[in-house]
Order: structure tokens, then C-alpha cells, then sequence
């Protein structure tokens, strides 16, 4: 039956406060399984899958409870005369789920016997219950032999919890009140139905760019392409289902709990991938369409692979004629989940938009930082960008251009009309202009080299021949 505890606050006068001072702080009440009937009853909690529509759904069952020493030592305080009221309160999305009656009183001493005396009707929240002291003696009820038990019928539409005022009905005196906490306070109040994330998908990488080969003109990899994994995981504890014959825990591999999925990996500049890979027991291929992107519809017995286990993304290289040079870029990465169309679960898969933790594309040579903001021939300050460590043979340049005022993203081979001393060479927006084939408005710039150790500076260039060194940019 356990030892959750309550969380209580005890108001007692005169002769039960000091029987009570020392036991106060060991107050409980026990939600559980109080009759060993495991099949008749909804457990001592309930964590509920939060993908999982509460309201819809509306589980129903019977919770058992039954108070602990500390009520019983407040009982055995009292005059055997006296008369005690016990209410219970429900919160949230919690209620009664039939009509309560004498019978939702389950202990056992005849002694000590609780009838019910206000409310406790469906789909109420709140129930009295009253020992009366001319036919009952309040001081014999034992925690030992379960006279204080409860069994009450529940409807579950949302979160919720179990509060309770034990009082003097003649006074109404509280001799104890609190607020059922399930873990006995370790993790703050845990109340009876609570929600946690049941699925949950996530990206990961190896913590490296995906490098694009010098040697082979940018068309191939020098690895696998493998751009990073995709896992799948169920949390322990966490329920889509109850019912007293007993719930049903949270599994994604179940068909009647996930039946589906989408996976769309996208390239921004999809020139030289043909396809990618979904690295699964058969594994599956889907070509890039004309936005750049490969989608795989995933059916249940594939969704099934990614519980608990990390399936490989690969990217595959364009050949032949369709083989050219990959550009710089970062592939992004969006996985939904679908759940069967008569269940109560929405499943959110996770979307990992821009998500960095898919391995970025990168070119073997030397790469520049992003220069912001870099205007065209029509705008009133000159950019200049000055590349050292060229060596003596100028190499091939390819620029890319992304967020453009006039539409022209993509990359570009450059021809710069400057020339090549020592090592050294001058790039303007003159030559990004002739690269692109028109004006470009103003955009954000990188350059690639296919050459090591190439480092670009940016100057601003005004009017009145100021000139400005970018030095926050410069890469």
C-alpha cells in the first residue's frame, strides 16, 4: 500500500494537541491499492501521456485511500462522544463518476464507522463524510486495521488531486487537512494525475561539419555524408490508458499508439545530392525534389526502429552528369508523428527547422564567415574585400549570396577583374554583380576558396573615400 504522504496542517486544541506533537509531522494518507484486489482499483497515481487528449479520452476508475497514524492518533485523542466529519475535495479535472454512498467507506471496525452526509454526486468534486459519536467511538479506529479507508468511483478529464479536512463536526475544529502528495514530498507536491511528455524525437550529430572533397571538385564527400541521427525514446511511467483491470503504459512501438511519421530533410543549395538515405533495417532512399528536399512517409513497422535506437541520415552525391560541385550549407530537418486516427493522442514530433545539430556541409579549402549586409554597384558605400594567402596561382572563388533584396540567392563562380600580387587579390561588389549576371541589392556574402589558408578582410569604402575595416566580420 506505500507510505505517500499528505502534506498537512494540523489545528488541534486542548488535549489532542499534546497527544498529537510528536506525530504530527508523520501525517499520511495513502492512495494505492488498499483491498489486494490489483484489478479493481486505478493505482496509487497516474502520470498520463501529455500528447494525450484528457478530456476526450475521459478514463474512469476507482481510486483507494486510506489515512495513517497521525489521523488515528487525532481520533484517539477525542472524548469516545465526539463526532467527526472527514471531506474530501477534488481539483482539476477530477470527479466523482457515480452517485457516492455509505459503501465508499471501506473500513472494517464496525466501531468506527463513516457514513456519508453531503454531496458526493457525479460529476461533483467535493464529498463529506460523518462518524457520529452516540452510535461510533472515534477513539477505536485503527490505521492498522484499515478502518479508515476509502474506495471512491473517478471520471479523469484532466490533471488533478485529492485534498481532505478531518474536523469536530460539533466545532468544526480541524484536527488535520492537506493535499495528497504521491512521492511523499522528494520531488515537490505530486498530485494523483499528473502529465508527462510519453515520445519524444530528437536530432543529434557528431559534433562535425560533413566536409565536401578539395580533390574531387566539391562533388563529393570525404566521408559517408552521414549528417546525423534521428532517435526515438518512451518515457518510463508515463500511461495513455487506465482502468482498474490496469493501464497501459505509453509505447511507441504499439500500432495503436503511433502508426506513422514524416521525415523531411531539406538543402538549401541542392545542387550535387542526388538523395538521401534513411538508415533504417531495409533502408530507404528518396531523391531530392525540385525545392531541394526528400521526404520519407514512414509506416508503423518503420516508426517501430526508432525506439530507443538512433537511425542513421545520409546524404548521397549527384554522379555522372548530374554530378556538381556541393555548396556550403546547412540542411535542415522536420519530423512529425502521427498517432491512428480513432486514438485520443495528438503526437507532436520533433521539428528541427535550421537545426544545427544535423552536420553542416562544408568545403574542404578555405571558407569565410557571413559579410552582412553587403551591398551592389547601386548603393552609395563601396565594399572592398581583400584576400591574403593565395598563394601564386589564383584559385577557383565561388561566392554565395543568401537573404537578397533582388531574389538572386545561390552561389556563383567569381571572376575577379583584379589580379593576383602576391598572393594577395581585391574582390569587389563589381565582381559579385558579374558572378550573379545582374544587380543583387544587398545580401549576406560568403566566400569559398579552393585553396588552404585564405583569410578575407571587408572595407567599407564612402563617398568622401573613408575607408572602414569590418573588423567584426572579417574571416
Amino acid at each position: 500500500m506505500g507510505d505517500t504522504q499528505m502534506k498537512l496542517t494540523n489545528l488541534l486544541t486542548g488535549a489532542a494537541v499534546a497527544a498529537l506533537l510528536t506525530g504530527a509531522a508523520n501525517a499520511q494518507i495513502v492512495s494505492g491499492d488498499n483491498d489486494a484486489n490489483a484489478n479493481n482499483d486505478l493505482g496509487a497515481s497516474l502520470v498520463f501521456a501529455s500528447e494525450l487528449d484528457l478530456a476526450a479520452a475521459a478514463p474512469t476508475g476507482h481510486v483507494e485511500l486510506t489515512f495513517g497514524t497521525a489521523e488515528t492518533n487525532a481520533l484517539a485523542a477525542l472524548a469516545a462522544t465526539d463526532s467527526v466529519t472527514i471531506k474530501f475535495d477534488l481539483s482539476g479535472g477530477l470527479s466523482w463518476n457515480g452517485n457516492l454512498s455509505d459503501a465508499n467507506h471501506t473500513g472494517a471496525d464496525t466501531a468506527c464507522e463513516f457514513n456519508i452526509s453531503a454531496a458526493g454526486g457525479t460529476g461533483t468534486q467535493t464529498v463529506s463524510y460523518a462518524l457520529d459519536g452516540t452510535t461510533e467511538n472515534a477513539p477505536t479506529c485503527s490505521a492498522a486495521a484499515g478502518d479508515l479507508e476509502f474506495r471512491f468511483p473517478i471520471e479523469i478529464t484532466g490533471t488533478g488531486n485529492i485534498s481532505f479536512t478531518m474536523s469536530l463536526t460539533a466545532t468544526g475544529t480541524t484536527l488535520a487537512s492537506g493535499t495528497l502528495d504521491v512521492d511523499g514530498g522528494t520531488a515537490g507536491t505530486q498530485g494523483y494525475v499528473r502529465t508527462a511528455q510519453a515520445f519524444t524525437y530528437a536530432f543529434a550529430d557528431d559534433a562535425t561539419t560533413e566536409a565536401v572533397s578539395l580533390a574531387n571538385s566539391y562533388e563529393t564527400f570525404v566521408g559517408t555524408g552521414i549528417l546525423g541521427t534521428l532517435t526515438g525514446a518512451d518515457t518510463a511511467g508515463v500511461i495513455v490508458a487506465a482502468a482498474n483491470a490496469g493501464n497501459t503504459a505509453a509505447d511507441s512501438s504499439s500500432n495503436t499508439q503511433v502508426d506513422g511519421g514524416e521525415l523531411v530533410v531539406t538543402f538549401p543549395q541542392p545542387a550535387g545530392i542526388a538523395s538521401v538515405t534513411l538508415d533504417l533495417a531495409t533502408p530507404a532512399t528518396v531523391a531530392l525534389d525540385a525545392n531541394g528536399s526528400a521526404t520519407f512517409q514512414l509506416d508503423a513497422t518503420e516508426m517501430d526502429e526508432f525506439d530507443g535506437a538512433s537511425i542513421n541520415i545520409i546524404a548521397n552525391e549527384a554522379t555522372g552528369a548530374d554530378a556538381a560541385a556541393i555548396a556550403n550549407q546547412q540542411p535542415t530537418a522536420t519530423f512529425t508523428v502521427s498517432a491512428p486516427s480513432a486514438s485520443d493522442l495528438t503526437i507532436a514530433g520533433d521539428t528541427a527547422v535550421n537545426n544545427t545539430d544535423l552536420d553542416a556541409l562544408l568545403r574542404q579549402g578555405s571558407n569565410t564567415t557571413t559579410f552582412e549586409w553587403v551591398g551592389d554597384t547601386a548603393t552609395s558605400t563601396a565594399n572592398v574585400f581583400r584576400a591574403v594567402g593565395l598563394g601564386a596561382t589564383l584559385p577557383t572563388i565561388r561566392v554565395t549570396l543568401s537573404n537578397s533584396t533582388a531574389d538572386v540567392d545561390g552561389e556563383y563562380e567569381v571572376t575577379p577583374a583584379g589580379s593576383l600580387t602576391n598572393g594577395e587579390l581585391i574582390l569587389t561588389e563589381a565582381d559579385i554583380e558579374n558572378a550573379v549576371g545582374s544587380a543583387f541589392g544587398r545580401a549576406d556574402v560568403t566566400f569559398s576558396f579552393e585553396a588552404a589558408g585564405v583569410t578575407v578582410r571587408r572595407f567599407l569604402v564612402g563617398n568622401n573615400g573613408t575607408l572602414t575595416d569590418m573588423g567584426d566580420d572579417n574571416g
